[in-house]
């Protein structure tokens, strides 16, 4: 789950693949937790990566995914609710058990996002 939801789209991939993997709560709120973590040091990391490469803004709205919309504030408000209801569901006991290595997983497709979107661009002349 943490390879789909992180190569993909997030928890809304982890979603349509819990049931299907018959998944349990704790497995759920673990791959969720991953992502998430990775989603926010993204955030941290993109603009200071984007500006050492010397990307143009255009270059690094197209590689990091930003766009402006009209349902901002909602999405936002969504995705905070979203996050607290993981959070008051999450198990730390329960992600120790699992170990680092899904962790460590999720952290290798984070990386391989990044690296393919890159190549993408300096393959597209972008960057």
């Amino acid at each position: 789950m943490i390879a789909k939801s992180t190569g993909i789209c997030g928890g809304s991939a982890i979603a349509a693949i819990a049931p299907t993997i018959d998944a349990d709560d704790n497995d759920v709120a673990y791959a969720m937790s991953a992502t998430f973590l990775f989603d926010m040091a993204m955030i941290v990391l993109f603009p200071i990566m984007g500006r050492a490469l010397g990307m143009t803004d255009q270059a690094f709205g197209i590689w990091a995914g930003t766009a402006v919309s009209g349902t901002k504030t909602a999405s936002k408000f969504l995705m905070v609710c979203a996050l607290a209801t993981i959070g008051l569901n999450t198990s730390f006991a329960s992600m120790k058990k699992a170990g680092i290595r899904p962790m460590i997983h999720g952290f290798i497709i984070s990386a391989l996002v990044v690296i393919v979107a890159l190549l993408v661009e300096m393959g597209m002349g972008i960057v």
